[in-house]
């Protein structure tokens, strides 16, 4: 039984429409300069390896950002340790593999295939949870969400605060203080939810939002993605959006691996830029900015 999906968009339809035509479609990169460093040399800087669980569908290992990145991991949907069925059952996961590995550069993705197509069940979110925590994944993207409550995930969440959550406020188009959305409306510390906007700081008109209960914006409109070697497709949506903090919260780890999950959150939060519009939609007010990021990690010796 389905009881969680991704809002499939006209944009999502197009994805399968160019995946099934064999055509490509190159677009416009509309990251907004806050997703760009500029005043570090990333390589550098990350030293360490840092491991990242991605719950989500499959992910194609073949596609060349994501060569040597990629762990064996676990489908909980069909039992089996084969991760990748095709490119249309595995989009999703694999352009928010992407993404992150696009700008992480000593990155490995624990696969956790817990979803097909556009849902999946609460039950194997709560197997992909545990699995990734028992490989020891410290940072876990979430870019997906579902209506209600449900107390076993809370509770698997709140007890791990070693781990951190970054998950997608939807795209219900709803305040997320006022109607439960899953994972972002759980007060939990190790939780980071991420609402969508345009590269000038606009809210995404279908992401969900909420002054306490989401606490940041990122990036999710108009991106280009790569969803196969041979395709890209633009993507916008709280999903990507989501992905972009992840690669922030991994090449923090990556510089600094002793930061524990309250001086990593607190890097992403403090280091925004504020924006006007977003005022009322989430508890920063602002959009994350890598450079100020780094600098902020730097600047107070975390």
């Amino acid at each position: 039984m389905k009881c969680f999906q991704f809002k499939i968009s006209v944009i999502i339809v197009f994805v399968i429409a160019l995946l099934l035509s064999g055509s490509s479609c190159i677009g416009r990169k509309d990251y907004s300069e806050n997703t760009i460093i500029h005043n570090y040399q990333i390589k550098d800087l990350c030293k360490e390896k840092v491991r990242i669980g991605i719950i989500d569908t499959g992910i194609d290992p073949d596609i060349i950002v994501l060569k040597g990145k990629i762990l064996s991991g676990w489908n909980f949907v069909d039992n089996t340790n084969k991760t990748f069925n095709s490119p249309l059952d595995d989009y999703h996961g694999t352009y928010i593999a992407t993404t992150i590995a696009s700008i992480v550069p000593n990155l490995e993705i624990l696969p956790i295939k817990c979803m097909r197509g556009s849902g999946g069940t609460k039950d194997n979110i709560i197997k992909g949870i545990q699995y990734a925590i028992a490989q020891g994944v410290k940072i876990i993207n979430c870019s997906w969400n579902y209506e209600g409550y449900d107390n076993r995930i809370y509770e698997l969440i709140k007890n791990n605060p070693d781990v951190l959550f970054i998950v997608s406020s939807s795209n219900y188009s709803v305040n997320v203080d006022e109607e439960e959305i899953g994972l972002c409306s759980y007060d939990c510390d190790n939780i980071i939810a991420v609402m969508a906007c345009d590269k000038n700081g606009d809210k995404y008109g279908a992401t969900g939002y909420g002054s306490q209960s989401i606490d940041v914006a990122s990036p999710g409109v108009d991106i280009e993605v790569t969803i196969s070697d041979q395709h890209t497709a633009i993507i916008s949506g709280s999903s990507v959006a989501t992905a972009f903090v992840t690669a922030e919260a991994g090449f923090l780890l990556s510089i600094c691996p002793d930061l524990s999950v309250k001086d990593l959150k607190r890097c992403i939060l403090s280091s925004v830029s504020v924006k006007d519009d977003l005022q009322g939609y989430c508890l920063t007010s602002g959009i994350i900015n890598y450079d100020d990021c780094i600098s902020y990690l730097i600047d107070n010796k975390l």
